[in-house]
This record gives structure tokens, sequence and C-alpha cells, in this order.
């Protein structure tokens, strides 16, 4: 993910479109290091994250006979996702009760006593058909406590990935063993169908009726 021959041209090419250059990093805590923020942060810190999960699966990709892509596209993902999920995570890292003007909507507000609150985001991307969904979860408190994203190679279209990015969300509660959750999404649309349950024929009715209780 670092020093072979396609790493080194992904960097490079990371460097160019985006701005962001691969650190120095240790041989030994590399991992560490950048997950806990020790040598990259913010912006920089998502895109280094997204870019070698990226390469591994282009690496999988290519020992499993599948068909290589452009480094330039891969880069292109890589600067797309982590723009997503940087967009995502700016509007939950001030967790507060305290409300805004209606002009630009409502801060994050905790859950009730007991419950948790998983946000959730859906991406699509139309020329390629393919998208990503991106879930945080936080306690009563505001407290985080485990957040993801996983990627789609085939998707049908945004409401889908909004719906898609819910279940997702709603897995890993479930594999968290959290059984009390509040789910909120930011998609209009999605929350009008979610609340016609099976009185809709929406693309997505088969994901609602899948994870509504």
């Amino acid at each position: 993910m670092c020093e072979c021959t396609v790493a080194r041209a992904f960097w490079e090419q990371a460097k160019d479109m985006a701005g962001v250059k691969l650190p120095d990093l240790h041989l030994l805590t590399w991992a560490h290091d950048i997950a806990c923020g020790r040598v990259a942060t913010g912006e920089k810190q998502i895109m280094i994250l997204v870019g070698m999960y990226s390469l591994w699966s282009q690496r999988n990709q290519r020992r499993h006979g599948g068909q290589p892509i452009l480094v330039k596209n891969a880069v292109q993902w890589a600067v797309d996702m982590a723009f997503d999920l940087w967009h995502m995570s700016s509007r939950l890292e001030e967790p507060t009760t305290q409300h805004v003007s209606e002009s630009h909507g409502h801060r994050w507000a905790k859950p009730p006593a007991g419950w948790m609150k998983c946000n959730v985001d859906g991406a699509f991307y139309e020329r390629q058909w393919q998208g990503a969904s991106g879930w945080a979860l936080r306690d009563d408190s505001g407290a985080f406590l485990r957040g993801g994203a996983k990627w789609y190679n085939h998707c049908l279209d945004a409401l889908s990935m909004e719906a898609m990015a819910c279940r997702d969300g709603l897995v890993v509660a479930r594999q968290l063993g959290l059984w009390k959750v509040w789910l909120e999404s930011d998609c209009q649309e999605l929350i009008k169908l979610w609340h016609k349950g099976d009185k809709q024929r929406s693309n997505i009715l088969p994901i609602v009726s899948a994870i509504k209780p």
C-alpha cells in the first residue's frame, strides 16, 4: 500500500489531484499512527485511509483474476469517497442539543436516554452506477461508538443508496448487540417512504421491509 510500483504511482497521482502526500511512516506502527491521527488529520487522514483501502481492493481484484483499473480512476474514486466521508463526519463532530436558526437547519441532537443514534448517508455516482453507504453510531451522551462505510460496485440510484446506508448501519448495530437504535437520515424522500411502510411501491420497498420492525 506504500512502496510497490502501483502504490507509488497511486500516491503520486493523489498528490497531483488532491494535494495529499503520503507521510514518512514507521515500519511497525504505521497503521496505528494513521488511524489515530498521529501523522495526518482531517481530510488528509481520511484520504490516506481510503487510498490504502482502494489499493488493497485493487490488489485482491487482480489476485482473483479481475481486470485492473487505471491508477487515475482509482485515485478519483478515493478522492470522491474521502470527500463524502469527510462531509458526513464534519456534520457529526460537534454533537449538541442546541438548535440553530431555521435557515441553517438543526445541529446533531442526542437520542433519548438508553438509546443509540445511528446517522447514515449514501453516495451515488451516476456515470459509474456505483455508490457507497456510510454510518456513525453514538450513545445518548454523544460519545462516538462505531462508524464505517461500504462500497457498492452496482447501484440503482441515489435513493437506493440512502436506504442501503440505513440497512448497513442497523446491521452493524445488531452485530454490536444494540437493539434500541434511533436511525437518522437527511433524505426526506426516504423518510416519507419509510413512514408509508408496505403501502408504497418504490424500488426501495424490499430494503425498507427487511429492516423495518
